[in-house]
């Protein structure tokens, strides 16, 4: 007897942003632009994805073409995206863009250096369209119902229960979680 496995089709990503979303793509190889393109292509709020592959060119070429967000990848050679994000958001024209940090190699510190420079979405690569969906969703700072329960649960920690919820969100980025379990030591003085 032989037994198949049915999967249901998940339905279609959607990122619920309220309006068409301008993107920018900021990567040093085109391959990975055209993947990331095609990627976006299947959101149906995405109106627009412009592209670079030098991040010398990302202040002059979100003034002139409206973005809304900006997937940026952090290995560049010779060049620190963390100051390039930090210049785009000291300028009043494209203060309010939305940022994505990409790296096949997200680690505590990049995100560390990412929210002091205001960059709210991560995207390790490889990545699928869902973890894509996601990382756009934190950059433009909606929380999705799946993190709201998690959200909820660290409010009731009194220390914690007068933060937002992006405020959380950035917390719970850079921390690692771990159960443990009844009667378990956690620490020793």
């Amino acid at each position: 007897m032989s037994e198949v496995l049915v999967q249901q089709a998940r339905p279609e990503p959607r990122l619920r942003a309220g309006r068409p979303l301008r993107m920018l793509i900021v990567d040093p190889l085109q391959e990975s632009r055209q993947l990331l393109k095609g990627a976006l292509r299947s959101f149906e709020e995405i109106e627009a994805v412009h592209e670079t592959g030098s991040p010398r060119q990302v202040g002059k070429l979100a003034a002139e073409t409206p973005v809304d967000v900006m997937l940026i990848d952090q290995n560049f050679e010779g060049e620190n995206v963390f100051e390039v994000v930090k210049q785009l958001k000291s300028d009043p024209r494209t203060a309010n863009i939305k940022c994505v940090l990409m790296s096949s190699s997200l680690d505590t510190e990049s995100r560390r250096k990412g929210i002091e420079v205001g960059i709210l979405g991560y995207l390790a690569k490889p990545y699928d369209i869902n973890s894509l969906e996601s990382a756009i969703r934190d950059a433009l700072g909606k929380v999705s119902t799946n993190h709201k329960e998690t959200l909820n649960k660290v409010r009731r920690i009194e220390f914690f229960s007068e933060f937002s919820d992006l405020e959380l969100v950035r917390l719970l980025k850079i921390c690692h979680t771990r159960k443990f379990h009844g009667g378990e030591t956690l620490f020793r003085e």
